[in-house]
């Protein structure tokens, strides 16, 4: 049995353990003031918590003294909103001895907001009585700032990501999208993105799967892609070609889990930039048709002209007048072809004048009706508050019966055929076709059929002279093509609309004027007979000007003829002191200066001097910007004698007329 300690060693025990007790009590006070957390102990003082201690690093950060600090509510340094949750349940969540991990927010001296993530317990006496919290606040301001700093910047980018034109989107390797915006989903016409979501993107989006698997494998290769255009389809299986710009997102081990890529739609830009294509290559066709077309009609003049002077020459019965008719009518439909070609190639003078379309339509309406046959019905829906067109009346109604035509050959089987008039407005937004519109008021023609329609590489090309779907045999392949050209001479716009099964619409729209509609000149009787007067021929082609002079001499006419403009500027010179010429019978494409060159210095010096002006082949856009062409006579090659001798006569019987410098 141990022996009892002695009142010296007891006391000497209670102040080693009164030594120890300080000794941890300054440790304790030491780690508490030291800590790089903030404490605050509180007790339990009805229900609500007092501060009975803190350390320097929570009186620090607060701008607090000490005295300021014990003693009252911890909730006095809360903001409201974390007064009202500590009063909501926090503190009694602690006393009930759960640990309680919390974010606070604590108010400095000076009113400045300290995020804080607190830690409490429950604090108990001897007893094991909860009597207050021991609580421990992390300053956690910086990490709430960066998260606010995530958080904004995650906006910023979702808002670019979301209100981007073009569209941005993730996807697998398998073909899934992770995430698309609404500029993707429009772009793709889906009715909403999870709808999108759902679909195969080499199956549903492409309109050829090949073509991802290309991309993807660049994309293994280089990593990143740009501008690389791709062949895609929207919901509606309507075509779509877009650039995209894309890179590959790789894991830690190199493997690529996703792609990434922006998509921009340039569809509209590749349609404007193929019919830009097509029409500069119908420009071309145009230049190469036009010139043909010049040469030509000079060697058409010679063969129908010396033709017809053959014939004179020779009895009717014998075999070489049925020969110079087979030559004639030969070359008369050669003719033909070149004015078709002309009308193309936008080089015929026009003869235009104010009209009314419905006009127009109504009269050519019965030869329509027994062009295209009884198999097809023809209708007409004239707007009677129709504007007026300046056109060559002649020339308009050639496009209709080619549209007619053309129709009629679509409908073996019968149908409908729809001419309708209307007024309407144009401008760059509503127009179809390449290149820059000229806004304003129009007047519409619309020629429609229910027929076999027209395949998208054959509407690429209908306008183009001698193609044709046709048999051979059936046709020249020029119809549309003159069409197009008479149009587009006239200073309209023409355009297609046809689907395969369901038929074909042309829209021709004419500028509308406000000028009234042009009563049509009595017809004169026409002449034959020759003359006496003096008549100058300008000529390049050797065999026109031959011919024409043989044929004016025959006449009884005083001729002289030149190659060149300027020779026939110094005849007309020399003609001043010997008779002066009476009319001037000049080609208007010359070598040097042109004939309206010629023209226009003769009207000047001597007004008295009748122009009678021809050509196979005219610049329309010169003729158009010269008030002088307007008033000069024109007769078109091919010309026959006869055609001729009756121009000349009545160029040289008609009253003068005032020069276009002194209107």
């Amino acid at each position: 049995m141990p022996r009892p300690k002695s009142n010296n060693e007891l006391i000497r025990e209670l102040h080693e353990l009164r030594d120890k007790l300080a000794y941890l009590e300054g440790r304790y006070r030491d780690l508490f003031q030291q800590a790089p957390v903030m404490y605050v102990i509180t007790r339990n003082e009805a229900g609500a918590p007092l501060v009975e201690d803190c350390n320097e690093l929570f009186l620090k950060t607060l701008g607090l003294a000490r005295e300021e600090t014990v003693g009252r509510p911890l909730s006095d340094f809360y903001t409201e909103s974390s007064r009202r949750r500590l009063e909501g349940g926090g503190y009694r969540q602690a006393l009930r001895g759960d640990f309680a991990t919390q974010e606070r927010r604590l108010v400095t001296r000076g009113g400045e907001i300290v995020d804080t993530l607190l830690h409490a317990l429950p604090f108990t006496d001897p007893n094991g009585v909860v009597i207050g919290t021991r609580a421990m606040f992390v300053d956690i301001t910086e990490r709430k700032r960066a998260e606010e700093a995530v958080r904004r910047s995650e906006e910023k980018y979702r808002s670019l990501f979301e209100e981007s034109q073009d569209a941005i989107f993730i996807s697998t390797p398998e073909g899934r999208l992770l995430d698309i915006n609404r500029a993707g989903v429009e772009l793709f016409g889906y009715g909403s993105k999870d709808e999108l979501m759902t679909v195969d993107i080499g199956r549903d989006l492409y309109r050829d799967a090949g073509e991802r698997r290309r991309l993807m494998a660049i994309l293994a290769e280089r990593g990143a892609v740009r501008d690389f255009e791709l062949k895609l389809r929207r919901k509606d299986g309507s075509k779509l070609t877009a650039r995209e710009s894309a890179a590959a997102v790789r894991d830690e081990t190199g493997r690529i889990v996703a792609y990434r890529g922006i998509l921009r739609d340039v569809t509209e830009q590749r349609e404007l930039e193929e019919q830009l294509r097509k029409a500069q290559r119908m420009e071309a066709v145009g230049q190469l048709a036009g010139g043909v077309a010049h040469d030509f009609n000079n060697l058409l003049t010679a063969i129908i002209g010396y033709a017809e002077l053959g014939l004179k020459s020779c009895p009717p019965e014998s075999a070489h007048c049925r020969s110079f008719n087979e030559i004639v009518a030969a070359g008369e439909k050669a003719a033909a072809l070149t004015r078709q070609l002309l009308a193309f190639a936008r080089r015929q003078v026009l003869q235009p004048k104010v009209l009314d379309l419905n006009a127009a339509v109504a009269s050519i309406h019965q030869l329509l009706r027994r062009t295209i046959g009884e198999h097809v019905e023809l209708a007409t829906e004239l707007d009677p508050e129709l504007g007026r067109v300046k056109a060559d009346p002649g020339q308009i109604e050639q496009v209709l019966m080619n549209l007619a035509i053309n129709a009629r050959d679509a409908m073996p089987d019968g149908g409908r055929l729809t001419i309708r008039t209307a007024n309407a407005r144009l401008d760059p937004a509503t127009a179809r076709g390449p290149g820059k519109v000229a806004p304003g008021p129009y007047v519409l023609l619309t020629v429609s059929d229910t027929g076999c329609g027209m395949d998208e590489p054959t509407q690429s090309r209908i306008f183009e002279p001698f193609f044709s779907t046709k048999e051979p045999g059936k046709g020249t392949g020029l119809g549309l093509s003159t069409a197009y050209g008479i149009v587009k001479q006239s200073g309209g716009y023409i355009w297609t609309e046809s689907q395969v099964g369901k038929g074909t619409t042309f829209a021709i729209y004419l500028p509308r004027v406000e000028h009234p509609v042009e009563a049509a000149q009595p017809a004169r009787p026409a002449t034959t007979g020759g003359g006496c007067e003096t008549i100058l021929v300008v000529e390049d082609e050797q065999v026109v000007r031959d011919l024409t002079t043989q044929v004016l001499r025959g006449l009884g006419y005083r001729v002289m003829a030149t190659p060149d403009a300027e020779e026939a500027l110094r005849i007309l010179d020399a003609a001043d002191s010997n008779g002066a010429v009476d009319l001037l019978l000049t080609d208007l494409v010359l070598r040097g200066m042109s004939g309206l060159d010629l023209a226009r210095r003769v009207a000047a010096s001597r007004p008295r001097v009748k122009v009678l002006a021809m050509s196979g082949y005219t610049d329309e856009a010169v003729l158009r910007r010269d008030p002088l062409s307007a008033a000069l006579s024109f007769i078109a090659k091919p010309f026959s004698p006869g055609a001729l001798a009756r121009k000349v006569r009545d160029v040289l019987d008609a009253a003068p007329e005032p020069s276009p410098q002194t209107r």
